[in-house]
């Protein structure tokens, strides 16, 4: 399988130290979440390690043996992209496979900026949706807020509002099919002052927290979709087929599911010491960046899921 990572912003010099680029750290991400379907008790529960693991059936094995790779693409120094002129979709792309996914970083700046790399960046999302819809796309962050603009939705300022650390998401009855859970919250790793405040048309938001209304948000796949210009037209679905992981064409989460307490403590640092985060904030937000989250298990699960391994 053949993913690619459109890398939005740099490290902070103490992450970029001791975990690397965001290409290693969302390498890590994929890793572990692929990992913990062998050893997934309780579709809820991250920190698979703490369980008492049950025995792998033949499908867990299949997942833990996916072959897979990520490449990284400057968008915002090099403004590269992947070629995807080549991938029909058909499979017929000169022996070459072609991408099953993209997957879109956070970043410092504002989605809703008007520079050259952001514009050129949400035309991007918009053309590959049109014109290569086998290709799922999962925004991360700044990611999701892209996507969201490029679909017809807004990002916005939220009103000098943070979150940051750990938080939990009440989900809505299509987030907890999603992320294959009957629990009313899942919880992830928050850094974050800008929102999408309503869903895009014909997106479906998958949670909510009070500072932020859209957590998270899916796109299904509509027929004939590359013909299609926003707004979108979504298909009529039950629950069940709309939030099956074969029909979801997008993937967003506001938060942070690659993120550690490590990462997210060194950014509070940076933050806080040039007065972009009052120490109020940081504080509280020092204080949540250590608690339990379901980045790497619940919601790196429902990534794969969606990219079609262990749906």
């Amino acid at each position: 399988m053949k993913l690619a990572l459109l890398i939005c912003d740099t490290p902070v010099p103490a992450v970029l130290s001791s975990r690397g680029t965001y290409l290693e750290i969302f390498k890590d991400l994929l890793t572990s979440s692929l990992a913990s379907f062998s050893s997934q008790s309780d579709p809820s529960t991250t920190n698979p390690s703490t369980t008492n693991p049950e025995p792998q059936t033949a499908q867990q094995k299949v997942e833990t043996e996916t072959h897979w790779t990520l490449d990284g693409f400057d968008v915002v120094h090099k403004q590269e992209y992947p070629d995807l002129d080549y991938d029909s979709g058909d499979g017929d792309s000169d022996g070459e496979e072609g991408y099953t996914g993209i997957l879109i970083s956070g970043s410092a700046a504002s989605a809703y900026e008007d520079i050259p790399w952001i514009n050129k960046l949400v035309s991007f999302v918009l053309d590959t949706a049109q014109r290569k819809p086998h290709i799922k796309l999962i925004g991360i962050c700044f990611g999701h807020q892209i996507i969201a603009r490029a679909f017809g939705g807004t990002c916005v300022p939220n009103s000098g509002l943070w979150e940051v650390g750990v938080t939990d998401i009440d989900l809505t009855p299509v987030g907890k099919a999603v992320f294959q859970t009957d629990k009313p919250t899942i919880s992830v790793q928050q850094m974050h002052r800008d929102h999408v405040p309503t869903p895009p048309p014909s997106f479906h938001t998958i949670g909510s927290t009070p500072t932020a209304p859209v957590q998270g948000l899916i796109l299904p796949y509509a027929s004939p979709y590359a013909s299609q210009s926003p707004p979108f037209s979504a298909p009529a679905l039950s629950l069940s087929l709309l939030t099956s992981p074969q029909h979801i064409h997008i993937l967003t989460i506001q938060g942070h599911p690659e993120f550690s307490s490590q990462i997210v403590n060194a950014i509070i640092d940076v933050r806080s010491a040039i007065g972009v985060m009052a120490p109020d904030v940081a504080e509280e937000g020092r204080r949540r960046a250590v608690l339990r989250h379901d980045g790497d298990g619940v919601i790196g699960r429902a990534i794969w899921r969606v990219l079609g391994v262990g749906g």
